[in-house]
């Protein structure tokens, strides 16, 4: 036999032999590793009852975070409006909405009739500012109620924290909160508290409250109550811990505004000189500038100065914006 048939016969042997030893692996393995949970069943003992305890505590908490995560993932890729509203503190309907963005948008494009700015320009931007102005409305007032909650939510943790170490349970400790806290998160905690005396389970009236309140601090209270719940044990150590970890961000949220003072002193100077200097040539010599409202082509240029000031005051509040 020659030496390369040789070779080939060998390789052939070779596979062949790894693919019984991959077809049979699985049933071979299982039987051992089956011996040998046997073995350590026996060696161990009862304190092998207590580990598969334990194991499935560990299993049920993580699947427990893993449908938290799910579901913040979930509403963050379908925020509808009827949430922007609620994130924003809103009572609105979706209607209502609409039809004020609507009155917005009709009246912007009389305006420009009546400033006799030409149809077609008046009806984009009428669309434009109906369609963007009311959204970063929403958008602002929902980032102003987080703030304010973020505020007070390390006070209502040391108030939790305070309340267990001192023998109280997680309700009566949330009633303190919704009694005593700050404000804006007494408005937040009043709707749980009345959720909990309607019968409503506490890790649901939890993720209600975090499902209003989408900041990423609630959602890991929610974690730790959820938790808690399912598997007991102490939590005020994580809690204390949150509550620093709040009150850091905080010191650093305030360090960052004093540094950016100065960058927003900047755009908000360029951003107020066009109207500046505007007012002042109407005020000094109203015929120079009366061709602006007067002629067509002043009106037009108007419209078109008036559209990059905007896109230039939202280029600058972007670069005066720094997050903490």
């Amino acid at each position: 036999m020659s030496l390369p048939l040789a070779a080939a016969c060998l390789l052939a042997g070779v596979s062949a032999a790894a693919f019984v030893a991959a077809l049979f692996y699985p049933f071979l393995a299982g039987t051992h590793s089956t011996a040998r949970g046997r073995t350590l069943a026996r060696m161990l003992g009862g304190t092998g009852q207590h580990a598969v305890e334990t194991t499935r505590s560990a299993k049920r908490a993580q699947a427990i975070a893993l449908r938290l995560v799910a579901e913040e993932r979930r509403m963050k890729q379908t925020t509808r409006l009827s949430e922007k509203l609620a994130f924003a503190g809103l009572g609105w309907s979706s209607r209502r909405y609409a039809a004020t963005a609507g009155g917005l948008g009709v009246c912007v494009f009389l305006t420009g009739l009546l400033l006799r700015v030409p149809p077609g320009a008046s009806l984009s931007a009428a669309m434009v500012i109906a369609a963007v102005l009311p959204s970063q409305g929403l958008a602002f007032l929902a980032r102003r109620r987080q703030k304010r909650f973020l505020a007070g939510l390390s006070g209502a943790i040391d108030i939790i924290v305070r309340g267990a170490r001192s023998g109280l349970s997680l309700p009566d400790c949330l009633a303190m909160v919704a009694s005593d806290a700050a404000p804006a998160v007494r408005r937040e905690f009043a709707p749980v508290i009345a959720q909990l005396r309607a019968g409503v389970p506490l890790s649901s009236a939890i993720d209600r409250l975090a499902a209003r309140m989408p900041v990423p601090e609630l959602r890991f209270f929610a974690l730790v109550v959820a938790i808690q719940s399912q598997t007991g044990g102490n939590f005020t150590d994580t809690l204390a811990n949150l509550a620093t970890v709040l009150r850091e961000r905080e010191r650093l949220a305030a360090k960052v505004r004093i540094a950016s003072a100065e960058v927003k002193t900047s755009a908000i100077t360029i951003g107020a000189m066009p109207f500046v200097v505007v007012g002042a040539t109407a005020f000094l010599t109203p015929d120079y500038i009366a061709m602006l409202w007067q002629e067509e082509a002043g009106r037009r240029l108007i419209g078109i100065a008036a559209l990059w000031m905007m896109v230039g005051i939202a280029v600058l509040r972007r670069m005066a914006r720094i997050e903490a």
